[in-house]
């Protein structure tokens, strides 16, 4: 059976300064920022079109392509809540913890 949901879930960014060694241990005493992209589907009993995602406590809005599949950027490890809206579909809002295994919702 062919593939149909994404293989890729969640990925982490490292960001920041690389220390020297210290003391055998390889990037012992070096800050880093680490970031996730996070992905998932919408799944509906009803057709739903214009769908967006919004991450409430960053007012950050990504579309939802035509098949359900949604991704968002740069989020550090944490607690969130997603807004989800769609044309013809009542708003809900769905809390996620960054990492998860999951980023699927249902409409």
């Amino acid at each position: 059976a062919p593939v149909t949901e994404p293989l890729v879930r969640t990925r982490e960014l490292l960001t920041g300064q690389v220390a020297p060694p210290q003391f055998g241990q390889p990037g012992a005493g070096a800050g880093h920022d680490s970031f996730w992209a996070v992905g998932g589907t919408l799944h509906s009993e009803q057709p739903f079109e214009n769908a967006y995602l919004t991450l409430v406590e960053r007012g950050l809005r990504v579309a939802v392509q035509p098949e359900g599949t949604f991704t968002i950027g740069q989020l550090r490890a944490g607690d969130y809540t997603v807004e989800i809206t769609a044309e013809g579909l009542e708003p809900r809002r769905h809390k996620i913890s960054v990492p998860s295994e999951s980023y699927d919702f249902e409409m």
